[in-house]
This record gives C-alpha cells, structure tokens and sequence, in this order.
C-alpha cells in the first residue's frame, strides 16, 4: 500500500489530535510513521479545550520528538465554531520551534467561517472542510456542486486577503453535523455509517474528483486535503477489507486514486484553463509540464457520451487511456498491471482537435505534446 500511495505523489498526510482525549499520541505516532514511509509531511488539526496551554506543550513535546515534518498546524477550538484568537495566539508561542505555519478558520464549511471570520491578522493561512452532500444525495446533484467548490475559494480570498487557503478534508460526506445538539443516534444493522459513502469505491467517485480538483486547482486554493488513505473513506480498501454492506475489495485500488495518480505525474506543472459547453455531463482538468499536456476528461453522467477536445497547439497524435467499466476491476484488483498495459488508445488530431467516447462515470486520461 505504501508504493501505492507514493505514485499519488501526495504533499502532506492530514492527522487529527484531539488534545483533550487519551491516546490521541497513539494515533499521532502512527500517521507520521505512515507519513514518513510514504514520504510526506504531515498536517496536524489540533483540537484543544480550554485546558489549551497544557494541551499544546503535549503536542509541543510531540512534534519535538517526530522525525516527520510538520507543514501546518490547524487549530480548533472542540466548543468553537471558530477558535478564538486567545488559542491561536498561545498555539503560536507554543509551537514556535516547529516551524509549522499556524491555520485556522472552520472545522465545518465555507458557511461557517463565513458567518464566523476568525483574526486573519494572527493566521499564516485559513481552512475549511468541503462534501458535496450537505443538502442533496443523489449522482446529480453530487455533480452539480462542482463549480460551486472553486466559489468558495474565490469568496474566501475576498476577505482573507492574500492569505494561504487551505480546504481541509474534502469528503464525499459529511464528517459530522456541525448543527447537531446531542450524538449520533445508533447505527441500524446493515447499514453504513452516515460520513461513509459506497460511492467511494465506484467510477463515479473518480469523475466527480477529476471535477473538484479542477474547480480548486484552477480556483486558487494553496493546498487540498482528500478523503483518508486506506478504509471505506480512503483511496484504497484496508488490508483486511471493509464491512458489510460497503462493497469491499480486500486492499483494493478505488478507481479514484488513478485519477490522483495521473494528476500527481504532473506535479511541478501547472493547471491549464479549460471549458466544458456542457459542464454537467462532462468536465476537463488539462495540466501542463514542459511540452507535455495532461488532459483528464469526466463523464458526471451515468449515460455514453462523446467529446469533441480543442487543444490549440497539440501536435501530432495523442495516447488515451481509460479508466471505464471495462476496465475498472482490472484497475480495482491490479493497479500495476493497470498503469502499464498495453491496450492503449493513440489518436491522431486534426489541427489540436479529436472526438472521444465516454462510457457511464468514465475517466479519460489524455496526454499529449504541445508543438513550440
């Protein structure tokens, strides 16, 4: 699983410590154990309470004795919508040796920290959490949020100025009401989870994160955290698979993280501009690094659809390769054999344009070379 998760050549693992709860150390140690064999540094939310000073010369104390870099503390308050300054300016003085930037803003979403705007002043950078199911749960209107997740950034930035943004997690899920007044009431048997979707696992979940890392890449945000990395929330299936009634594949590859993967190959690239005239039936993410472009074309509907691709400057011929039902429980059981077949599509283009077909919930991944 480790050599899986480094060709999704990630940036940072996100951990959460709730500082006030026993054993919160525990699941610390083994995030940066993960972080450090994948190769990554860590992002570290950090829950206190108003026993806040102790609380954080813990973690102080922690992260002194971690090898695993940590890029950003996340600072939250476990009885604040938004933390108070007080804890954000003890967290400062607190983990200054770190070198971690300090971040702060919603443990929920862009609603909450617009109604409840912390002191950008004391920040090195601002967050929130994104799902596309606060209101509606069907394929449709999952697909439909889309557009709207590059918003936030955009009006995040209005009023945090040139600050960091920071969407931190994105899930296909709430992870929790932030509106409820007592606990979960208890699971009924044979049902899932309600922050656990079955669609984690399908074609649909890797169209729908070819959109939103479109809308937040070309939006702005400075970093993106998604899903988990193993488990019914992650990007692959655990070791020992998943419950009933989740449609486990025993440490099986979700059809998602080849989405992240192809996005992750061009790293060190940067995202190119793309329209769709039909926005809710199909998407485009193009990335460019060097003379190579990346083009990955979604199907958000659960029907075939064709493509026409304009691509001024794309020369010569282009490889295509899907990520469709054919395919996909190759994809699901062998990623390795999957990323090196050899039943690849090349299609010539006339003057940067071609047509593709799509089957339901289908990926594309187009690469190309652009002419000088």
């Amino acid at each position: 699983q480790v050599l899986r998760l480094q060709t999704l050549h990630l940036s940072h693992l996100r951990v959460d410590a709730r500082l006030s709860e026993p054993g919160w150390e525990t699941a610390f140690q083994g995030a940066a154990r993960e972080a450090s064999a994948i190769g990554v540094a860590l992002e570290v939310a950090a829950y206190v309470s108003d026993a806040a000073s102790a609380e954080l010369d813990a973690l102080a104390a922690c992260l002194a004795g971690c090898d695993t870099p940590v890029v950003r503390v996340l600072v939250f308050h476990i009885a604040e919508i938004a933390a108070n300054r007080r804890w954000i300016d003890l967290a400062r003085g607190k983990l200054s040796k770190t070198g971690a930037s300090i971040v702060s803003g919603a443990n929920a979403y862009f609603t909450e920290l617009n109604r409840n705007r912390p002191d950008f002043n004391a920040l090195d950078g601002v967050c929130y959490s994104l799902n596309p199911q606060v209101h509606a749960f069907d394929d449709a209107s999952l697909m439909e949020t889309l557009v709207a997740q590059g918003w936030t950034v955009e009006s995040t930035r209005a009023f945090a100025g040139p600050l960091p943004i920071h969407v931190s997690p994105v899930t296909l899920l709430p992870r929790f009401n932030p509106n409820a007044t007592g606990p979960e009431s208890d699971l009924p048997e044979g049902e899932l989870p309600s922050s656990v979707d079955a669609r984690q696992m399908s074609l649909l979940g890797a169209a729908w994160t070819v959109g939103s890392l479109k809308y937040l890449t070309r939006s702005g945000a400075s970093t993106v955290t998604y899903f988990e990395t193993t488990g019914w929330k992650g990007v692959m299936d655990s070791e020992r698979g998943s419950p009933s009634p989740f449609p486990s594949v025993t440490d099986g590859t979700f059809p998602m993280a080849h989405v992240f993967a192809w996005f992750g190959g061009m790293k060190d690239g940067h995202a190119c501009l793309t329209e769709s005239t039909v926005p809710l039936k199909l998407d485009a993410l193009a990335l460019m690094k060097g003379e190579w472009i990346r083009i990955l074309v979604a199907n958000l509907t659960a029907e075939k659809q064709s493509a026409r691709i304009n691509c001024p400057g794309l020369s010569g011929a282009v490889r295509i390769e899907p990520l469709d039902e054919h395919v996909v429980e190759r994809a699901t059981a062998e990623p390795w054999s999957f990323r090196s077949r050899k039943d690849i599509t090349n299609m010539e283009t006339s003057g940067g344009s071609f047509v593709v077909d799509l089957n339901p919930y289908a990926v594309l991944c187009v690469k190309g070379q652009i002419a000088d």
